[in-house]
């Protein structure tokens, strides 16, 4: 059986074949080399032999759809805008569906920016009709349907256009028009020619097809010359999936607009600082800060920080009665309720100026013990009345609940366990004296707990924020006011009018022991007023000076005091060594977190 050949029928190396032995017998004196051209033609007719043992499975495999032909013309505008106008020669073998065209519309540009293809006025037609479309975008890239939801057979040739933007961007040498105008085909094309028109001739090209990021140059690369018009790009067998990426460098003034650049979602770009995080996270601060302090000045600050006629002048805490001189603390305020008052917190100090001073109320005596290692023996010396307080009461009955002695070694569990039972007598006891209109301690948790809340919701608005936006900064500022408000609790307890009035009295009692000379107590009289003294000290600091003070008052060699006594060879001189020594592991042995301290600052 015979067939007939053309060179457009022909496989493309056997076609290259014919063409050559065309050429080498139109040539001039080609007739002297018959001989050699039909030697050549008899391998040529083997080798299409050859080629017909084959051409069954190459038809087969034609039977599927393809892209027989894809023709782009790109004439880029004055305005930078590039348009597009497509011609398709689609081959849909037998009963396929509408081809879908697509197009990388988003590429990595920097760190923190994309590069963006706008595509818009999307047309299509095909032999003069219209052709319906279907566009959709997904990230990164837009797919045109043509002829959705149809099966077709044959071949088909469609014409699309469309306009992009964003196609040019500037270069050292003046500017680049970069794309991939080809991409996405789920289908093999046999053939692509891109042609690149625009006001100015074009300096280069490049062109590069394969897989999508192949480094492969395309078939033809060709960049004006003469009787070319703008640039040609040329590729052959593109397999399905594949991409051809176009570069062309023009002049500059070829054409206005630049780069469309869109900030890439990132954990880092999702905090940018743009004019307006920075300007809502100042607002938002800004609100915070001053609601906070108008808040402070309705709920935390004292009815007044000084009463009229309160003492601040360091007035003696003793004065004469019947000939003598009596102690008579500020308000006659206890130890534990200065310390509570001062600080507005219920501390360990407080509890250990509170020991103290039962013990120079006789109450308690304590006795210091030899060895190598400090400790002292606490003896119940008289039995409580009413004039105890009742967080009074409850210290002495927590140290001799299970007999008349302890030693101090021991209080971590007499005493540690009912520390917070103990603080809440005392904060009970300043609202009792109207001194505080509520608790320190649970006004404190009430704003604690609001910051906490409210830095917990900036959190929750920030993660929000840097998932969907890049305006979290904003929700770091609601954190930041949230962390205010807890921080500023501290503040937030406010003493009643009564309060600040024996706050002030108080004052004065803290720069007279800070600053009183011992020796201007009669003589008579300062044993006893040193002793009472001492437990105030403590709170602010000074208990070595009216400590050392009481030992100066007794005559040397004298052992021991009525509230106080040391081992053998122990003399009242070393008093002031020994009060600060039991002061410091009394603080230790109740809680070991909070070290004694004064309450009220120099």
């Amino acid at each position: 059986m015979t067939r007939g050949w053309t060179t457009a029928t022909l496989p493309p190396v056997f076609g290259d074949v014919m063409r050559t032995r065309r050429t080498l017998f139109n040539r001039p004196g080609a007739h002297s080399f018959v001989s050699v051209v039909r030697r050549g033609a008899v391998a040529a007719g083997a080798l299409a032999v050859a080629a017909l043992t084959v051409l069954p499975a190459a038809t087969a495999n034609a039977a599927t759809a393809n892209v027989v032909r894809q023709d782009l013309s790109m004439q880029v505008g004055a305005d930078g805008s590039t348009k597009v106008t497509e011609t398709i020669d689609y081959d849909y073998a037998s009963g396929n569906a509408g081809l879908t065209r697509t197009f990388l519309t988003r590429a990595r540009y920097s760190d923190t920016e994309d590069r963006i293809y706008r595509i818009g006025s999307i047309e299509a037609e095909s032999g003069g009709a219209e052709v319906p479309t279907k566009v959709s975008e997904q990230d990164g890239s837009t797919t045109v349907d043509l002829d959705p939801g149809k099966q077709l057979d044959g071949r088909k040739k469609y014409t699309l256009t469309y306009v992009v933007e964003g196609l040019l961007a500037p270069a050292t040498d003046g500017m680049t028009l970069s794309w991939t105008p080809v991409s996405g085909w789920k289908v093999p094309v046999k053939q692509v020619n891109i042609n690149v028109i625009a006001a100015k001739q074009p300096t280069h090209v490049s062109c590069t097809a394969g897989a999508v990021g192949s480094s492969m140059p395309c078939t033809l690369s060709q960049a004006g010359g003469e009787g070319v018009t703008g640039s040609k790009f040329l590729q052959n067998n593109l397999q399905a999936g594949g991409a051809m990426s176009t570069n062309v460098g023009f002049p500059t003034g070829t054409a206005d607009g630049g780069p469309i650049l869109e900030k890439r979602h990132t954990l880092a770009t999702a905090f940018s600082v743009t004019p307006f995080t920075v300007a809502a996270l100042v607002a938002v601060v800004l609100i915070g800060v001053v609601g906070l302090w108008l808040l402070w000045r309705l709920r935390g600050r004292d009815s007044r920080s000084v009463a009229a006629g309160s003492d601040t002048g360091g007035r003696r805490p003793f004065h004469e009665q019947d000939e003598a001189v009596v102690f008579s603390p500020p308000g006659g305020l206890r130890p534990g309720q200065v310390g509570t008052l001062v600080d507005e917190q219920a501390d360990v100090v407080d509890v250990v100026a509170t020991i103290l001073d039962l013990a120079v109320r006789n109450y308690i005596y304590v006795e210091e013990l030899g060895g190598a290692r400090p400790d002292w023996r606490l003896h119940k010396r008289n039995e409580p009345g009413d004039e105890l307080l009742p967080y009074e009461r409850a210290v002495f009955d927590e140290l001799f609940d299970d007999g008349d002695t302890v030693l101090v070694s021991d209080l971590r569990t007499v005493l540690a366990n009912d520390l917070p039972r103990l603080r809440d007598l005392m904060y009970s006891d300043v609202v009792t004296q109207g001194w505080f209109a509520a608790r320190p301690d649970r006004v404190r948790s009430r704003w604690l707990w609001g910051g906490v809340i409210v830095a917990v919701v900036g959190v929750i608005v920030t993660v929000l924020l840097a998932l969907f936006t890049f305006d979290a900064l904003v929700g770091l500022a609601v954190v930041v006011v949230g962390v205010g408000i807890a921080v500023a609790a501290e503040y937030m307890p406010s003493r009643t009018a009564r309060g600040s009035e024996v706050l002030g009295q108080i004052n004065g009692l803290r720069q007279y022991l800070r600053g009183a000379d011992p020796a201007d107590i009669p003589a008579e009289q300062q044993e006893i007023l040193c002793a009472r003294l001492v437990p105030y000290a403590a709170l602010f600091g000074a208990e070595d000076r009216w400590s050392h003070a009481l030992a100066e008052s007794a005559d040397v060699g004298e052992e021991g005091f009525s509230w106080y006594g040391g081992p053998e060879g122990w003399r009242r001189e070393d008093l002031d060594d020994s009060v600060s020594n039991f002061l410091v592991d009394v603080t230790g042995a109740i809680s070991t977190s909070r070290p004694l301290r004064g309450v009220v600052g120099s």
